[in-house]
């Protein structure tokens, strides 16, 4: 019997003025809250440090 794996959430964000479709995994926690860009610095995780930067930094598309 095979384990049922959870999809990933499908979003769409703005880059540069593009719609962009990004994917995310729902067993893994990812957040772009300060607090969620403190623990990436501090653990290291510069990738998900960035990625996090570049999501809280956008402009909310609905302003």
């Amino acid at each position: 019997m095979e384990a049922t794996k959870t999809l990933p959430e499908r979003k769409t964000v703005y880059f540069d003025g593009d719609e962009v479709e990004v994917w995310e995994n729902p067993d893994a926690h990812f957040g772009a809250t300060p607090a969620d860009l403190k623990a990436y610095f501090n653990e290291g995780s510069w990738i998900a440090l960035f990625n996090a930067m570049a999501l809280a930094s956008r402009p909310d598309p609905g302003a």
